[in-house]
């Protein structure tokens, strides 16, 4: 029998009183897209994949995938507040 993978960003929390499942969250970092035209990015460990449509736009990605989108150089990290 194969081992289970162990992710130890992902963490379950408890969920809200009456519910079954937990929680799962990941943490998130916010980047901003500087480059010319439009970019497409698949976040090689979430497998998600981000449109930046144009200059200026920004969005929250997977925490796991920030190293990644970090050696972008047309994106940005931003400072994240949820």
């Amino acid at each position: 029998m194969a081992a289970a993978k162990s992710i130890p960003e992902l963490r379950a929390t408890a969920g809200a009183p009456g519910s079954e499942s937990p929680q799962v969250s990941y943490h998130a970092t916010a980047f901003q897209y500087v480059g010319a035209t439009a970019l497409t990015v698949r976040g090689p460990i979430s497998g998600k994949t981000y449109r930046f449509a144009k200059t200026g736009n920004s969005m929250v990605v997977d925490e796991r995938d920030a190293p990644y989108f970090g050696a972008v150089d047309s994106l940005r990290r931003l400072p994240f507040v949820p």
